[in-house]
């Protein structure tokens, strides 16, 4: 059909089209997403792969992977709310008090303290949350990426600072992901913060 499997991800397969026009073809186990330009253009995919699979059409994109999307003024918004929801639950914070930031600005900046004798729930819980800040949250990437240092011997404060990032969540949970639907630039302003990690003597932000 003219798809070739993307260099970044094989789940991935691209074709481009004469007009110059791209189509894509996303597949996770037995769900699979198509985005193109148009329904004649979707119509022809969904044919030819009903020759060979079995397919049930459902419709416009709602629903993938635990991630909520929606067509908004002609751009798209993600939004994981419900996975979040299920994350408090899971780890016992449905009715904790939900915090103003994702992590204590004074975490990088820790003394070295003795490691939890074990680190399963550590681990499930910045695994989780890690799936959060690659699909819909960047916001919290920085601060998942430091806790993700720790997984091998994770202390009681790293178990607080990822459960203070639960609790951030909790109170942004419906924050959406707008893609497209704008030509404004970004413009940033950055600076080491100077051997802020007095572990490691290393310059962990800005």
């Amino acid at each position: 059909m003219g798809f070739e499997p993307g260099k970044s991800d094989s789940r991935l397969y691209v074709r481009r089209n004469k007009d110059g026009k791209m189509c894509f073809i996303v597949i996770y186990v037995d769900d699979m997403v198509v985005f193109c330009h148009s329904e004649q253009e979707f119509e022809e995919i969904r044919v030819k792969l009903g020759q060979h699979f079995k397919l049930y059409s459902l419709g416009d994109l709602r629903q993938f992977l635990g991630i909520h999307i929606e067509k908004v003024d002609g751009h798209y918004t993600m939004c994981q709310e419900s996975y979040i929801e299920k994350l408090l639950g899971r780890f016992g914070h449905g009715d904790a008090k939900s915090s103003k930031v994702p992590l204590d600005p004074g975490y990088i900046k820790q003394k070295e303290e003795t490691a939890l004798p074990t680190n399963t729930s550590y681990r499930s819980l910045v695994g989780s949350l890690l799936y959060v800040a690659v699909n819909t949250r960047p916001d919290i990437s920085v601060g998942t990426s430091l806790l993700c240092r720790k997984v091998s011997n994770p202390t009681d404060r790293d178990c607080t600072e990822a459960k203070r990032m639960l609790r951030y969540l909790k109170g942004t949970k419906n924050l959406r992901l707008h893609l497209g639907g704008g030509s404004e630039g970004l413009e940033c302003f950055v600076d080491a913060d100077w051997t802020g990690n007095e572990s490691d003597q290393k310059s962990n932000s800005g």
